[in-house]
């Protein structure tokens, strides 16, 4: 990302979060980041687009830290307790922004923001099924759906307590919290060899999901400052990928090999790499 966009979006976070949606101008966001109005609508087409765009920068600021150590040393359970303990230190960090959009959200919501969450959402689950099973072991898995239900349900009522109250509990202790419900309630799915309720690829088509995937791809591409010729390069690995995925029995091994293609682009690198641990999540193997 460029250096006058992220500007852009640092400021509009802030004055959003400060001042409200509504009552905050183009004029001000372009004043706060030391641009022209006109420049602003070259990248992005509304207020409403802006927003949209704040919820995936975001997201992917998280996805990348989480990336990071998942990628870093430690046992998964330690993993695990760091990437909540992230999330949640996420979410006070930009607490005022996101009490605005509890706020204001009947006012600011639309079709294509709606549409944006709802991908961030599937995101979300589809990486703390993948994260479950890493932490709990094949057993865990035809619960790992159902425990990414869990783990949301928990995770949003902590985050809520901790937008709404001051101060509730030190960030560490809430997320060690949240990692021993999940440990008790791994446990009993286990033990009881409960039905799962939901199927292992949760409530939508798997290949769709990996495929959705892709398209987040295509919108990072999207924000990356690069030479015309490396951006097609990028595109056509992206496409390749996509027809490669839309085969009845995709090879992880081709998808694998195309990766290389991402070298030196960071978010698509561990873009790449969701694909396939998606992948090979959905297949069994």
């Amino acid at each position: 990302m460029n250096e006058k966009k992220w500007r852009i979006l640092e400021t509009a976070i802030h004055l959003f979060a400060t001042r409200g949606f509504h009552q905050t101008s183009i004029q001000q966001i372009a004043d706060g980041s030391d641009v022209s109005k006109g420049t602003i609508y070259l990248y992005f087409t509304s207020k409403n687009d802006l927003i949209a765009s704040i919820f995936k920068y975001l997201h992917t600021q998280i996805e990348e830290e989480l990336s990071e150590i998942e990628e870093g040393p430690g046992a998964p359970k330690e993993k695990f307790h760091n990437k909540i303990l992230t999330h949640l230190n996420e979410m006070k960090k930009h607490r005022e922004f996101i009490m605005l959009q509890l706020r204001e959200s009947s006012l600011t919501l639309d079709e294509s923001l709606l549409g944006v969450l709802k991908k961030l959402h599937t995101s979300i689950f589809h990486s703390d099924q993948l994260m479950l099973l890493n932490v709990y072991g094949e057993e865990f898995r035809p619960h790992a759906a159902d425990g990414a239900l869990v783990l949301d349900a928990l995770r949003s009522s902590v985050t809520h307590l901790l937008l709404t109250e001051e101060g509730p509990a030190p960030l560490d202790k809430l997320a060690a919290f949240i990692v021993h419900r999940m440990d008790e309630m791994a446990a009993g799915m286990c033990e009881k060899s409960l039905a799962p309720i939901l199927n292992k690829s949760g409530m939508s088509d798997g290949k769709n999901r990996i495929l959705a995937v892709t398209e987040e791809m295509k919108d990072t591409l999207g924000s990356l400052s690069l030479p015309p010729e490396r951006k097609e390069d990028v595109l056509h690995t992206i496409e390749y990928i996509q027809e490669e995925l839309k085969k009845p029995d995709p090879k992880p091994f081709i998808i694998r090999g195309m990766l290389i293609n991402f070298s030196g682009l960071p978010h698509l690198e561990s873009l790449g790499r969701k694909l396939v641990e998606n992948l090979t999540f959905t297949s069994g193997d």
